[in-house]
């Protein structure tokens, strides 16, 4: 047998914004804004398709200001100091403007989205407040092994939970050992329970090449649970 191996296909591309028939006024710097009015409401930020290999599309929509010229869209990456946030936009969106979309590259984020009106020049409204968005982890690899002859087996992939009977260890039809799922997903998990009176069952969970979780269990029916 040969163990699974994840590739990751690295594809060349450019992302190329169009252009504006006109352009809104905006603050020279969000610093010298003056603040007035009312924020955007209704904001909401959703996770679309994955493009080309670790790029994510955020789908952000809010509800319009009438007296806006334009809009302003940041992020901020968990993973940053709390104050950070960038601009999701080179330019200020039109007055028209509901929603805008983010091209974030990466995986195992949590970001956060928020949302201005620009009104002139010189002034804009508070900040909305944030929705969050959790970017999937990378390419999930899961196995099953053990000294049992058998286990059932429980785990999560992108199309939901799965469940099965198999022979230890777990392989793939092509004799794979294990199981490499490289469709991104938000919190892998596989549970294993000896289907026998005797043995172990081993599960662990890889992780773009690291291991997550590893758990044994032995004796009759005894269950190992791995989760990311």
């Amino acid at each position: 047998m040969t163990r699974t191996a994840c590739f990751l296909l690295v594809v060349a591309f450019a992302l190329v914004s169009g252009g504006c028939a006109t352009t809104p006024a905006t603050p020279e710097t969000l610093a010298t804004a003056e603040v007035r009015g009312t924020a955007p409401a209704d904001l909401k930020a959703q996770l679309g398709d994955a493009g080309f290999a670790d790029l994510w599309n955020v789908d952000v929509t809010w509800s319009p200001i009438d007296d806006a010229v334009g809009y302003e869209v940041q992020r901020h990456d968990s993973s940053q100091a709390d104050d950070l946030w960038s601009t999701v936009s080179e330019d200020t969106l039109s007055s028209e403007a509901t929603s805008a979309t983010d091209r974030y590259v990466g995986y195992d984020a949590t970001l956060w989205y928020r949302v201005r009106a620009v009104l002139d020049a010189s002034n804009a409204t508070p900040w909305s407040s944030s929705w969050r968005v959790e970017i999937p982890k990378g390419d999930v690899l899961y196995e099953v092994e053990g000294t049992a002859a058998s286990a059932s087996i429980t785990m999560s992939t992108a199309s939901g939970t799965e469940q099965a009977d198999i022979d230890l260890p777990l392989t793939t039809k092509s004799g794979e050992v294990g199981l490499c799922l490289t469709n991104p997903i938000q919190h892998p998990y596989i549970s294993a329970q000896n289907k026998g009176r005797t043995g172990t069952v081993t599960c662990r969970i890889t992780v773009r090449g690291v291991v997550e979780s590893e758990n044994t269990s032995s004796g009759a029916y005894a269950i190992a649970t791995c989760s990311s």
